[in-house]
């Protein structure tokens, strides 16, 4: 091997260290890495803490027996096979995978493929996961739903219901707030109205003007 193979190969291998040091310390993004034949070589924490699955657990398993659901197996193989013979990339996109409980995951899931230091091709995927998004958004549309008819006098008792529902709790309050005063509006509690009453606004933290 000639000096500049031997420092192409060197670059390549300290490359390939300075990515996985860079998915081991990203606690939000789950990095999965598999070999032609989906066995898993890389399994970085976030991964452990998204599916259930320690390393130790998922190096060596099959991708599709650990997060893919029964349902989606035959086109996840047929999908990384045609990547590897006809260079067709995976796309990105939404995705319910699951745990290692059964549980449905849902992940925005991007696919890499990085050829390492022997030649051999790596696929890696990146998942992020979207479910607390998703519920955010749901209980969003509810609150919205739920407020839409409502006018005048009933729309900050449906608000609140709706805010407390959301929360998963029995009794919420609703704050007008103005230069000088700070006032809970009338909110529902179970059924019941509260009294407004007025307050004077706290006092500004210590050290601002």
């Amino acid at each position: 091997m000639s000096r500049d193979q031997k420092r192409a190969m060197a670059i390549l291998e300290a490359s390939e260290q300075r990515f996985r040091q860079l998915f081991e310390a990203t606690p939000q993004i789950s990095v999965q890495g598999y070999d032609r034949d989906r066995r898993v070589i890389y399994w970085n924490p976030a991964s452990e803490q998204l599916y259930g699955y320690s390393s130790t657990e998922a190096l060596g398993q099959k991708l599709e027996d650990l997060i893919i659901p029964p349902e989606m197996r035959e086109e996840e193989v047929y999908a990384v096979e045609n990547w590897v013979i006809d260079g067709a990339a995976i796309p990105a996109g939404e995705l319910t995978l699951m745990d290692q409980r059964g549980n449905p995951v849902e992940v925005f899931s991007s696919h890499i493929m990085l050829t390492n230091s022997a030649g051999e091709s790596e696929f890696y995927c990146v998942d992020i996961e979207i479910g607390a998004v998703k519920r955010t958004e749901a209980t969003l549309q509810n609150l919205i739903r739920g407020t839409a008819t409502t006018t005048d006098q009933d729309f900050f008792p449906a608000l609140v219901s709706h805010i407390a529902e959301a929360l998963g709790v029995t009794y919420a309050i609703v704050t007008e707030r103005s230069a000088t005063s700070s006032r809970p509006l009338p909110c529902g509690h179970r059924g019941r109205y509260k009294p407004t009453l007025l307050t004077s606004p706290p006092p500004p933290p210590v050290g601002n003007p």
